[in-house]
């Protein structure tokens, strides 16, 4: 018997589309490189710890991180390094094109909202939901996304979510290797893309 490419299990992936309750892990392969169209993003890379950023599963991390998303921003393109850590964030991180945001791999870089956070998020990880704007080169790779489910009580809040519904306006978004885990809402949602 041939054991599946994939690294998830379909059931796992599927209550993890319907709601966040189970991990659901996306990828396209095993293979430690990044594909290549998250190689072409290119660019320098920002690593969230230059920009203050802790990942000491106490602090929050929101400010530092989105520093470093302004900083890839303005330069037009590059990549957000997360090293291995629990980066507590109380607010979604929103990304535009040419963005490569890529971690030390499930489990070991981290990224959680705090305990008893009342306001919606939707998307921890996000496209931009301009809906004039067109992104591209979007890619999140090697992280864990962890909603903290049990220690929320208020608040809508989902793992990944492409922010525009037209698919005109989004072109080459991609995860792999990505768990996303205890979300009170959608774990992953391409939002009919």
């Amino acid at each position: 018997m041939s054991q599946s490419p994939l690294p998830f299990d379909r059931r796992d992936f599927l209550k993890g589309l319907l709601g966040g309750t189970a991990a659901a892990t996306l990828g396209l392969g095993l293979a430690a490189a990044a594909p290549a169209a998250a190689q072409e993003v290119g660019g320098s890379v920002y690593n969230v710890r230059d920009f203050g950023a802790l990942g000491d599963g106490r602090a929050d991390d929101t400010a530092a991180i989105q520093a470093a998303i302004t900083a890839l921003n303005v330069a037009g393109r590059g990549s957000l390094y997360l090293p291995a850590g629990t980066y507590l964030v109380s607010q979604a991180l929103e990304l535009l094109s040419n963005t490569n945001m890529y971690g030390d791999g499930m489990g070991a870089t981290i990224l959680k909202l705090p305990n008893g956070l009342t306001t919606d998020v939707i998307g921890l990880v996000r496209t931009s939901g301009i809906s004039d704007r067109f992104i591209s080169h979007v890619f999140v790779s090697d992280l864990t996304l962890d909603g903290n489910r049990q220690a929320q009580t208020q608040g809508e809040h989902f793992g990944f979510y492409c922010g525009v519904k037209d698919p005109q306006r989004h072109a080459n978004i991609g995860c792999w290797r990505v768990e996303i885990r205890n979300f009170r809402g959608y774990g992953f949602d391409p939002h009919e893309i």
